[in-house]
């Protein structure tokens, strides 16, 4: 009942008043006013029963004095009413209900602080303050006392509906959105992030908007539901994701809108601890296309959108929340698994054409940027992310095709690179040893017959040397020519590694180099050439195991040679002496004849 349409009010009489006294003011009413009106408010107000009703939409407990001051105030409510605070929270939800009736231009930002102060004076209202308040009114008009405490709480349930009636009415005069978003805002500011017990007034609140926006809430399903329908006949139609992602942006918007409306209405059920039945089957409508989209088409993107969207939208839903966060992790997994098949099959894809290209004998030219793109890829591979399984299954495909470079194409570089590429990418990743085992078994073996390569292209550089500088002396080319062609294969024998060479190779070496040596002594008399020869390859062997026998044979090389070099000075220095002596028997033979 409104406090303006109260028969207290319409005959100007207060709870303190006698009988007779109301019957008096009804008479002066009359005069006035609508007779009947009037007559109806007296017959209310004397009847003890009917009185109840009138009593407790009016002003208990408060001063006739006030009272009058308080109508006033109605007259031309704004905003100050909020701040009337000397009041029992009956009167106050009273007046406050009375005054939001009659605010023509109050805004709907403001509207949010007249439903919580009418609704948290509502939740103070205690039905036996109540009683005890109007039975000492009684006392003074008298009137009968109320003994049963029912008749009260009848009453407060009738101003309840009142009030429900007076807000909804405001509301009722905005747009569907923004009513959405004011109750919203209620219902976020009294329940907050703990779930708390929605006030009964809000509550009646809110089960008045479902009535009102339930055929908005149906039109905007339908929307959802075509959508829906859309989707999958266009993803059965094998349309491309270009003509399907606006449908979904579509989708997600209708939801958006849907929820907007109903929001309020799921935040009230949640506070009472129930399902809103409607926002689970526009969440499960939405997730199953989610899942159908990924199950049969494997839309990632789409369905990650679909389903992001519904962790947004419906966060305030625990049960909806976690059956698509549940859907979400297994459909990521999936994608994850799908991602790994993909860029194994691009990894296995390269591992094919490589060996297509060697078993045809493509030139290394081509198999180079092969090679250093499997590589590349491989070193992209992510092995934190990947299970054990995967890992394992990469490294070895990876591996096979090092082998089969080596074992059927000699092609000792190419396996190399992807050997050290696998052993340095694998390292320290958990459940790895077996493949790390034999990667480093590989490399141990192809290292080794790295080394041995290098020392058959060293050797071959050294006879190739050898050859030439062969041929040179024995076409009498002269000294200079010789002397260069000498240090040429002396630095190309300074190539050579010994400490990793076996040791036949080594003896090869030095024997072979030595044999040219003697060979420009023997046939060319080229005694310094093979001086210097002999005291390099000393040089270069010298404490190398094995090479005993050869060093021996190389130092009695050098002894010799030595001692040729000696006589051979001590013979010229002989021949300058009997040229002197001759010289100077001459000479004086002249001069004797001069004589």
């Amino acid at each position: 009942m409104n406090l303006l349409k109260n028969p207290f009010h319409i005959l100007c009489a207060t709870t303190r008043d006698d009988k007779g006294r109301i019957m008096d003011l009804a008479e002066d009413c009359c005069l006035l006013s609508d007779a009947d009106e009037c007559m109806d408010a007296q017959s209310t107000l004397t009847r003890p029963q009917n009185r109840i009703s009138a009593e407790i939409a009016w002003f208990p407990g408060v001063n006739p004095e006030h009272i009058e001051s308080l109508l006033k105030q109605l007259e031309s409510p704004h905003q100050n009413l909020l701040n009337i605070i000397d009041l029992s929270p009956l009167a106050r939800a009273n007046v406050l209900t009375a005054g939001l009736s009659r605010h023509s231009n109050i805004a709907s930002t403001d509207l949010l602080e007249w439903i919580l102060a009418i609704s948290h004076a509502y939740e103070r209202i205690d039905h036996e303050d109540v009683r005890s308040v109007l039975n000492e009114e009684r006392n003074l008009s008298g009137f009968p006392q109320i003994t049963d405490t029912s008749v009260i709480s009848t009453g407060i349930q009738n101003q309840r509906r009142y009030y429900t009636q007076t807000l909804s009415s405001v509301l009722n005069n905005l747009s569907v959105t923004e009513r959405a978003r004011i109750l919203t805002l209620t219902l976020e500011t009294v329940i907050g992030n703990h779930n708390s017990r929605c006030p009964i007034l809000i509550d009646d609140l809110i089960q008045a908007y479902e009535q009102t926006v339930g055929e908005d809430l149906e039109k905007k399903q339908k929307i959802i539901e075509a959508h829906d329908e859309k989707l999958r006949a266009m993803a059965n139609a094998k349309n491309p994701d270009t003509t399907l992602q606006p449908i979904v942006e579509q989708l997600i918007q209708a939801v958006k809108d849907w929820d907007k409306i109903a929001q309020p209405i799921q935040l009230s059920k949640r506070s009472r601890g129930e399902r809103h039945t409607d926002s689970f089957e526009i969440a499960m409508c939405v997730q199953k296309l989610a899942v159908y989209l990924f199950n049969e088409y494997n839309k990632f993107d789409f369905t990650l959108q679909l389903l992001n969207m519904l962790l947004d939208v419906f966060a305030e839903d625990p049960e909806i929340v976690e059956q698509i966060e549940r859907d979400k992790k297994t459909l990521e997994a999936r994608i994850h698994e799908e991602k790994i098949f993909e860029e194994f099959k691009v990894v296995e894809t390269q591992v094919e054409n490589l060996k297509a290209a060697a078993d045809v004998k493509k030139p290394d030219s081509i198999l180079t940027p092969m090679v250093n793109q499997l590589i590349q890829t491989v070193k992209t591979w992510d092995t934190s992310t990947q299970p054990i399984e995967a890992n394992a299954v990469l490294g070895f495909t990876v591996r096979n095709i090092s082998l089969h470079l080596w074992n059927e194409h000699q092609k000792l570089d190419f396996a190399i690179q992807i050997t050290n590429t696998l052993i340095e990418h694998f390292k320290g990743v958990n459940g790895m040893g077996e493949l790390n085992n034999r990667l480093n078994e590989d490399k141990k073996i192809l290292d080794k017959h790295a080394i041995n390569a290098r020392g058959l292209q060293r050797f071959n550089n050294i006879k190739r040397e050898i050859k030439l500088l062969k041929e040179a002396a024995d076409a009498y080319k002269p000294d200079y020519t010789l002397t260069s062609m000498v240090s040429q294969l002396l630095e190309t024998v300074n190539t050579w590694t010994p400490y990793e060479q076996p040791i036949e190779a080594n003896n090869t070496v030095a024997l072979t180099v030595r044999d040219i040596g003697l060979h420009l002594w023997n046939k060319h008399q080229q005694l310094d050439f093979a001086i210097q020869i002999t005291i390099a390859i000393i040089a270069k062997f010298k404490d190398v195991k094995g090479m005993d026998k050869v060093n021996d044979q190389l130092k009695q090389d050098l002894v010799t040679l030595m001692s040729i070099k000696q006589e051979q000075k001590r013979k010229g220095t002989g021949c300058l002496l009997q040229i002197a002596i001759f010289g100077i028997l001459a000479l004086i033979g002249a001069l004797l004849q001069g004589c």
